[in-house]
């Protein structure tokens, strides 16, 4: 039996060479945390470049308006050599509403990319948070572990200390041999464990950190939220992205609509031309120019094109159906998300109210928690307690250690949630359309 202690104390200090220290810790508070996300992460760079690319796209729907200017020449050679230029001026008019339409739909595609980088901002700001609390309660785990282990190893001593003096006994010690064992084993999965979610947080900031978080700050209660549930579900229900990325989908169908029936307007160009021409003739061994004849010499031309589509086999009515439909179907999946924000908002808001009260629970029983090990030590100094109501004592004051830390970071995470239900960021910049 003496050996096992050394045996599984040998595997204890084998695991615990898995997880070795960084070289210098780093201190990272939440917002700083939220700010490197903010920078570095992949997704939020992607959706960033959406949105650029949608005001690229913005940008060559209204060039629709503006009149095309192009230059030409040309060299002809049959039994005589001919050379023009011509400078040409063009202007087409929306009179079929293509335009308008066109315009309108990289407007929307415009506000839809904005509305997923929002989105996308706020799914990420849940992500770093949460992330940030796991490792919290991994730094908290690991705290816990250690007065764990500093308290078996007291008891320990205390035991062996009255195995000596005649007032204990060897089954006493193995046993708080044993609680020492597995307070060391303890301490190493929590460190484990404190390993895994720097990793998972850093993951989510998108910066590659070699020394690794090491410090981060700790565990406390955060703000009170203020609004009512009814309150909240209204806010939701106006701030969403994903409230008004489906209506933007929605408006986007009837502009598809639109722009399909437009195959079937009338369709206007204004122009107008302006070209020369010269024959090129040789005599005495030298190139001349001639621009005085028939056919030679500068032109203008200025005039207007009209043209309809007549019969395209029924191409344009079907795709406006099809938009028609699409716009029904994001009817159908606007209600659905309204649904869904408002199921979010209750969901976080119950479990918001739930935490609050299992912290002040957990704060009441960590107080008698205290007191009933101070006691069991004074009864165990004046020889009316035990060896085991003191290892109880410890075991019900760590439990409610992690009661009350499980309840203040149920509560953070609870209002994370419940803001990112709400989302709580500044609205996306809008363009007048």
């Amino acid at each position: 039996m003496p050996c096992f202690p050394r045996m599984a104390a040998i595997g204890i200090a084998t695991l615990s060479l898995a997880f070795p220290a960084a070289a210098a810790p780093v201190s990272l508070t939440l917002q700083e945390a939220l700010s490197l996300a903010t920078q570095h992460n992949p997704r939020l760079a992607a959706t960033r470049q959406a949105v650029q690319q949608a005001e690229a796209g913005l940008r060559q729907a209204r060039s629709a308006y503006w009149p095309t200017l192009g230059l030409g020449g040309d060299l002809n050679r049959t039994s005589l050599t001919s050379v023009g230029a011509g400078l040409n001026l063009g202007l087409n008019l929306d009179t079929h509403g293509g335009f308008s339409a066109s315009k309108q739909i990289a407007d929307l595609q415009l506000s839809m990319a904005r509305w997923t980088a929002a989105s996308t901002a706020q799914q990420l700001r849940l992500d770093v948070t949460n992330a940030y609390y796991d490792l919290q309660d991994a730094e908290q785990q690991i705290r816990i572990a250690q007065i764990s282990l500093s308290q078996a190893k007291s008891l320990l001593a205390d035991a062996q200390a009255m195995q000596r003096g005649g007032e204990g006994t060897i089954f006493e010690v193995q046993r708080a041999e044993m609680r020492l064992l597995e307070a060391q084993q303890s301490e190493a999965e929590a460190r484990g464990r404190q390993l895994i979610s720097q990793r998972a947080l850093v993951r989510q900031l998108g910066k590659p950190m070699l020394e690794g978080i090491n410090r981060v700050d700790p565990v406390a209660r955060g703000a009170n939220w203020p609004l009512s549930l009814e309150a909240s579900i209204a806010r939701a229900q106006e701030r969403r992205p994903e409230i008004h990325l489906t209506k933007a989908q929605l408006d986007l169908s009837e502009k598809k609509r639109q722009l399909a029936l437009a195959t079937y307007g009338i369709r206007t160009q204004l122009f107008a031309n302006a070209n020369t021409t010269s024959m090129m003739s040789f005599g005495n061994s030298a190139l001349s120019l001639v621009s005085d004849g028939p056919g030679l010499g500068p032109t203008t031309t200025v005039g207007g094109r009209l043209s309809l589509s007549l019969f395209d086999g029924g191409s344009a009515r079907a795709q406006a159906e099809q938009a028609t439909h699409e716009a029904a179907a994001h009817q159908a999946e606007l209600l659905s998300a309204q649904q869904t924000i408002r199921y979010e908002v209750e969901q976080a808001h119950v479990l918001l109210q739930v935490s609050e009260s299992s912290m002040g629970f957990s704060d009441a029983a960590l107080k008698k928690a205290q007191e009933a090990l101070s006691a069991a030590r004074q009864r165990l100094v004046a020889g009316v307690g035990t060896q085991t109501d003191l290892i109880l004592a410890q075991n019900d004051l760590v439990q409610a250690e992690v009661r009350r830390n499980k309840a203040i970071l149920d509560y953070n995470r609870a209002l994370a949630a419940l803001q990112k239900a709400c989302f709580d960021l500044p609205l996306p910049e809008s363009e007048p359309r």
